[in-house]
């Protein structure tokens, strides 16, 4: 008798999906290691929803062109009649002239050239950095003597050079010749400070402490016809170079002046005369208004020197001791000071903080805190520099980005946030959130990080980006509301990157690519300035167990959200013999809506009301869903998915969807084998 065979439960089908890539770009693991929720490659796409990857928002011209190359650009607010008013300011040069100017514009109107100031030689080549307070924005080169862009004349200015006193004249009373050494210098001061001159040094019997009031006196007469002049510092002390500030006397116009030390001031700790001529200004190349105070670095002869001014009305720009200051940071150390910032300790205590650029991708970070020195029971304002915890530096000054209340900036190691973490509190801490494309990191060179430009949009951290070149050719974006993914590259050759608060009230995320004033554009396709551009999502291989067991794929589906224009899938498996790989191209059109009466019938009079023309329904009330399927049958270790276009294109993909049957164990066969 013949037994009949069993009846045997079909095989089940399960199906894979793959709903969301909010672990971004992932370049640190290799294609076979890679994450079910994270991409291999995302060119020019970027994150929506809870993880939809779309085409990245396009190009649009913004405005009236520059007719030269813009070098440097930034926002300024002039107060004009009460009420502010936003301009773009912008230094441009003219490569046939071989000079450079000053530009400014008001939403988009013609750019207008401020006179004034004209640069050549190595300042065309130069980069300009700006700093706004006092109704001026300074300019930076670290070249020229400080120049700013004044808001009343709309002019560029310089600061004068002051004129030194003349005639000194030094008299003591009641003092015998002794070997105590008293040395006194002045000084002109006005925005800035001119170099001391001295008095003839006197020899003393005693210290100024000691003398009785009254009855001990060094009286100093001087004369100066200067009227920028606003105030004359002296300073007194025992060795070359070693003077302190004791004293200034405001300028009255007389032209002739005299001071009397009776012993009684005590002269400041920490001040000494000034080492260079400052009244013209001083070197530097960038600058940071942090609560009315301007603090100004990046001076060649002295790199380690931070300046700041009197942060009043009327000690603006005042970087001489009787206004602001400066201090060396470091001084004589590897690391030197290249940014610094508005940001706090870890306690939550505003203080300017310092970035220091060290070697190899390495630095540190400080801050500046206020302090006083008691003398005689006379408190004296000080500046002490004290290191920040969990610092680290930055390659990129022009790109230090600060969002939710923490630091986020770069360097050639990857990119670093500092800020206070949950459960630990007043410490500031500093991790690592670029982990995850370690890889990218190594094709940027320490060197040109210097030309980094970023901003911050929507929970977005965006940074144009020199990778394997010398100047900015890709924008990177981590995209913080979506756990801090990356997606990367956009092919976008960013020169730099701004807001500007158009006076409509609108804000424009401006690009300078290829010396066009662009705007992002978040409603277009995927066009730059009327050029189509490639995207690619691509998926890691994804792999049916841990096992690496084979199953039979039926069906690849990939699900679009309001697909428009030439779309290409691509999957790629590997078979028991060898990788097989599955295309197919498939064009979608823009399925516009039609609202009002003239979708049927033909109204003329009502044709300029707008009725019967083309109007698309918003995503959010027509979204659509499409579907790409490849049909595969073959049995599959493993399977990895592209998405592309060339062309004017809308997409998102919502879901990739692979309907498989699990096979287990199959050995693999040979190149020759069937």
């Amino acid at each position: 008798m013949i037994t009949p065979p069993k009846s045997t439960k079909s095989p089940s089908v399960s199906t894979l999906v793959l709903d969301n890539w909010n672990r971004g770009r992932v370049s640190v693991f290799d294609e076979n290691r890679g994450l079910i929720n994270g991409l291999d490659e995302s060119l020019n796409v970027w994150l929506t929803q809870d993880g939809v990857a779309e085409p990245r928002p396009g190009l649009k011209l913004y405005g009236v062109q520059p007719e030269n190359e813009i070098i440097g650009i930034t926002e300024v607010v002039s107060v004009e009649n009460g009420w502010p008013v936003n301009y773009l300011l912008s230094v441009q040069r003219d490569p046939k002239a071989k000079k450079a100017y000053v530009y400014y514009a008001k939403d988009g109107d013609k750019w207008k050239k401020a006179e004034g100031i004209e640069y050549t030689g190595d300042a065309i080549d130069a980069e300009y950095n700006f700093c706004q307070t006092d109704q001026k924005c300074l300019i930076f080169n670290g070249i020229n003597k400080t120049h700013f862009f004044d808001f009343s004349t709309k002019t560029v200015k310089k600061f004068e050079k002051l004129t030194q006193p003349t005639d000194l004249k030094i008299t003591k009373t009641g003092l015998t010749d002794g070997g105590v050494v008293l040395r006194y210098g002045i000084t002109s001061q006005s925005y800035g400070e001119t170099m001391p001159v001295y008095f003839t040094t006197q020899k003393v019997d005693r210290e100024r402490n000691n003398w009785e009031a009254g009855k001990q006196t060094i009286t100093l007469e001087w004369k100066c016809n200067d009227p920028n002049v606003q105030r004359f510092i002296i300073y007194v002390g025992n060795e070359v170079g070693k003077e302190q500030y004791l004293a200034d006397v405001a300028n009255d116009g007389s032209g002739s002046f005299k001071f009397t030390d009776t012993g009684v001031l005590f002269a400041q700790p920490g001040t000494t005369a000034p080492e260079a001529d400052t009244s013209e200004g001083i070197v530097g190349r960038r600058g940071t208004n942090i609560n009315g105070t301007v603090y100004v670095l990046g001076d060649i002869k002295n790199p380690w020197r931070i300046y700041y001014d009197g942060g009043t009305p009327k000690t603006a720009l005042n970087f001489s001791y009787s206004g602001g200051g400066w201090i060396d940071v470091a001084p004589g150390g590897k690391d030197l000071p290249n940014a610094v910032v508005d940001f706090r300790t870890g306690k939550g205590d505003p203080v300017p903080t310092i970035f220091l650029q060290g070697t190899n991708g390495f630095g540190s970070m400080k801050h500046l805190l206020s302090d006083t020195i008691t003398i005689g029971e006379v408190p004296i304002p000080s500046i002490k520099v004290q290191d920040a915890n969990g610092r680290e530096g930055t390659d990129a000054p022009n790109a230090i980005l600060k969002y939710q209340e923490s630091l986020h900036y770069l360097s050639k190691n990857g990119v670093f946030t500092t800020g206070t973490q949950p459960n630990i509190q007043s410490i500031l801490s500093t991790t690592k959130s670029s982990a995850t494309i370690s890889r990218d990191f190594e094709k940027l060179n320490t060197k040109n990080l210097s030309k980094a430009s970023g901003i911050v949009y929507d929970g977005k951290l965006i940074w144009a980006l020199p990778v394997g070149t010398k100047e900015n050719n890709q924008i990177w974006l981590q995209d913080l509301d979506r756990g801090g993914a990356w997606m990367l590259p956009w092919m976008i050759p960013a020169k730099f990157l701004l807001h500007y608060g158009s006076n409509d009230g609108k804000t424009h995320q401006l690009a300078i690519v290829n010396n066009k004033v662009c705007e992002f554009d978040y409603d277009a396709m995927a066009i730059d300035v009327n050029k189509t551009f490639e995207t690619k999502v691509k998926t890691s291989k994804v792999y049916f167990s841990k096992q690496n067991d084979y199953s039979r794929v039926l069906t690849v589906s990939v699900d679009l959200i309001n697909p428009v224009g030439d779309i290409t899938v691509a999957v790629r498996g590997f078979t028991r013999r060898r990788e097989i790989q599955k295309v197919i191209r498939k064009k979608f059109r823009d399925q516009t809506k039609i609202l009002g009466w003239g979708d049927k019938f033909s109204f003329s009079s009502l044709k300029d009301l707008g009725w019967g023309k083309t109007r698309p329904f918003s995503q959010e009330r027509t979204t659509e869903t499409k579907n790409i399927v490849l049909k595969i049958n073959k049995d599959l270790k493993w399977v990895s998915v592209e998405i592309s276009s060339q062309g004017a294109i809308r997409y998102g993909v919502h879901k990739i969807r692979v309907r498989h049957v699990p096979i287990g164990y199959l050995p693999e066969k040979g190149v020759g084998d069937e």
